[in-house]
């Protein structure tokens, strides 16, 4: 980030990253850079401008439609093992916690 010494305001910023191959990234290594600068700071804006105008055309979209069908399925995969693992516990404590026959074997 680069500062105005006489305002102490942004005037520009920059990042980067980089990550390794992993369930979110769809098993690709991603690397991006952002910079902005040419600030414009207490700029008069247009009356409206963040009145939505969507088109009679537009189609809607969910975040999830980007992601590709083989993480989906990792996804999904995470969820059904912590489910599974607290049903079989709960069975086991359950099989534990019968009271004994009269001969003594549960």
């Amino acid at each position: 980030m680069w500062i105005d010494v006489e305002t102490s305001l942004p005037v520009g910023v920059a990042a980067e990253f980089n990550t390794d191959r992993g369930l979110f990234t769809g098993f690709n290594k991603l690397h991006g850079e952002w910079r902005a600068y040419d600030f414009q700071w207490n700029a008069e804006l247009p009356e409206g401008i963040f009145e939505p105008n969507i088109p009679d055309d537009y189609t809607g979209f969910k975040v999830t439609d980007f992601i590709p069908p083989e993480v989906k399925v990792g996804l999904l995969g995470l969820g059904f093992a912590p489910a599974g693992l607290i049903i079989w516990r709960k069975a086991r404590k359950r099989k534990g916690a019968r009271p004994a026959d009269s001969d003594g074997i549960c």
